[in-house]
């Protein structure tokens, strides 16, 4: 069930950047390659601004009202609970910006 969070949230906060910024033709991929999982999408990526305060709690960059920050601090929190964890691969996209997030699933695969 935590699992089915976690890619709900990632999947959840892909839409809502996608659709901000008005992406032609949207796009989410997931790639598997035991235990790691590579989540991204064809957004904008993650501005520079945040990049080291992204899983810290009440880190948004939505507006009032249409984000907590703590979406990314609670998939943390959880995959620690297992022994896995989160973070932004140091890859940038088109717009120089990190967009792929990794997760190691080792502690429960």
């Amino acid at each position: 069930g935590k699992l089915i969070q976690i890619f709900d949230n990632l999947i959840n906060n892909s839409i809502y950047w996608l659709k901000h910024f008005n992406v032609d033709t949207p796009k989410i991929e997931i790639k598997i390659d035991k235990p790691w999982v590579y989540f991204s999408d064809n957004g904008e990526g993650i501005d520079k601004s945040i990049e080291e305060s992204l899983f810290d709690p009440f880190m948004t960059c939505k507006p009032v009202g249409k984000g907590r920050g703590l979406g990314l601090f609670i998939i943390r929190q959880m995959l620690d609970d297992y022994g896995c964890n989160i973070s932004l691969s140091d890859e940038r996209n088109e717009h120089g910006r990190k967009y792929r997030f990794v997760l190691n699933l080792s502690g429960i695969i």
